[in-house]
């Protein structure tokens, strides 16, 4: 064995050009409204914005970026569930004091203030792009504003 052996160098981080881009626009458009974001290099951007800004921040994808596609429209609770895995592990185990239990959020790649969001996937097909957009949901209304006027496929979700 020698003794003139290189010790193993730390590549580069990968940088995703186009979804950096992406994000540029989405930070010039949305401002203060774009909360955080996330780039998994060759395969999606992450952006989460205002619960105030969720209209405006699909009407900019649609009308300003070309994100004609909406893919769908979801929510995520993100307290972890009191039974652990599977809903009916406990089934004689009382409620209540499980579902008061504390417990910690743990919201995904860009992070959130609260226990739920709202997030859909939007595409670009004439340009090949793909973004998924988060809001957090406030949860003393447990309300955002609606994409049925930018994307009236949103009623159906």
């Amino acid at each position: 064995m020698s003794a003139d052996v290189d010790a193993p160098t730390e590549e580069p981080a990968a940088i995703d050009e186009a979804r950096q881009q992406l994000l540029g626009l989405f930070a010039e458009g949305l401002g203060d409204a774009l909360l955080a974001s996330h780039i998994r290099v060759g395969e999606d951007l992450h952006v989460r914005v205002t619960a105030e800004a969720w209209a405006d921040a699909g009407t900019f994808a649609r009308r300003k970026l070309g994100f004609g596609y909406f893919g769908f429209l979801s929510a995520i609770d993100w307290r972890p569930s009191p039974f652990g895995r599977y809903e009916d592990a406990e089934v004689d185990t009382p409620l209540a004091g499980k579902l008061q239990a504390p417990y910690t959020l743990e919201p995904g790649y860009t992070g959130g203030g609260t226990r739920f969001q709202v997030f859909a996937r939007l595409r670009d097909v004439r340009d090949q792009r793909e973004v998924v957009l988060r809001a957090d949901v406030p949860e003393d209304t447990l309300t955002v504003p609606s994409w049925v006027a930018v994307y009236a496929g949103a009623n159906g979700h």
